[in-house]
């Protein structure tokens, strides 16, 4: 029931303009952007400094948890705790940039705000990492209507190629870029530092702004077993309980599993079907711990012998090959 109409208000583009000539200083700004904002054409002299080495610096993406926006359910905030609470036993000086709404002030956790504290500020000269919680996007209905009054352009948020969203894209990077400096490492060229960016978001951007940085993908719940999705963690506790059941050598059933796993029957049902049902998963997972914990294997006896070559024969040779990345391995497997 409320009709918003935005104006352009020209006071910063005329104050420019009266002066004989101009000096912005700013890290991440495009000239691009700053033209559309002053709405000028003609062109903009850009003086750089030497970028530094960042071969230091470790920038590790923490996928599987989403956009992470202000707004999260109660499951998600739990998995999002779990997450900093283990990135804290991590990293003791852990420093963590979260929404200014839900960052919280715990004892032994201090955390800050996207855009209040994400550039400009020392206070994380210290830490050893940074912890960056959520995409920092601003508002975009704010930002659709900024673009629109500077030019004059209808926006589409649903165009996906449209110059708005390249815009919006230049933004998000810059606040991370800045986010990611708040570490000084530049300033700290003999300490290795550590960034983890827990959203899912595309960060090859960084390779062509931070010479040398080192860039890693792990899912969160590589890191912390409570932060992963509630298919990961149904995993966790069949896995988990399946090997306290193999362990003190009782006997496997699904009723025994699905108990100590505190899920239903049906669950664990469902979840093995991936794997060609209870029995095949059941069979796989034996002959792992076994092969984990002893020299011998009885259960290759049930392995008919295509699948012997690839246990003995295959798979060690993928694993040897040096050249081979992990990435590489897993689409051969």
């Amino acid at each position: 029931g409320v009709l918003s109409i935005y104006r352009r208000n020209p006071k910063h583009t005329e104050l420019a303009k009266s002066a004989k000539f101009n000096i912005y200083l700013d890290a991440t700004f495009k000239s691009q952007q700053l033209k559309l904002k002053l709405g000028i054409d003609e062109p903009v002299l850009v003086i750089e400094q030497q970028r530094p080495d960042y071969e230091n610096l470790k920038v590790v993406n923490v996928t599987g948890l989403g956009k992470l926006p202000k707004h999260r359910s109660d499951t998600l905030s739990n998995r999002v705790n779990a997450l900093k609470e283990t990135l804290k036993k991590l990293c003791p000086t852990l420093g963590i940039i979260d929404w200014k709404q839900i960052a919280s002030q715990t004892e032994g956790r201090t955390e800050y705000g996207h855009f209040v504290d994400g550039r400009g500020v020392n206070r994380f000269s210290e830490c050893d990492a940074i912890a960056s919680f959520g995409i920092p996007y601003q508002n975009i209905g704010v930002l659709a209507a900024q673009y629109q009054v500077m030019t004059g352009e209808p926006v589409n948020l649903e165009d996906k190629n449209s110059t708005f969203q390249k815009y919006l894209t230049e933004l998000i990077n810059a606040e991370i870029i800045q986010e990611i400096g708040r570490l000084r490492s530049h300033r700290r060229p003999n300490v290795e530092l550590t960034f983890y960016f827990c959203a899912d978001y595309d960060l090859g951007f960084l390779d062509r702004e931070l010479p040398r940085v080192k860039l890693e993908s792990v899912d969160a719940f590589q890191l912390c077993p409570e932060a992963g999705n509630a298919s990961e963690q149904t995993g966790h506790a069949i896995v988990n309980a399946l090997t306290q059941l193999w362990q003190s050598k009782q006997k496997i059933t699904q009723p025994a599993l699905a108990n100590i796993a505190e899920i239903s029957q049906a669950w664990v049902s469902r979840f093995t079907q991936r794997w060609g049902g209870w029995q095949h998963f059941k069979k796989l997972l034996l002959l792992l711990l076994d092969s984990l914990n002893s020299g011998s294997n009885k259960n290759l006896a049930d392995l008919d012998d295509d699948e012997k070559w690839l246990a003995r024969t295959y798979f060690p040779m993928l694993i040897a090959e040096s050249e081979s990345s992990p990435e590489d391995a897993l689409e051969h497997v």
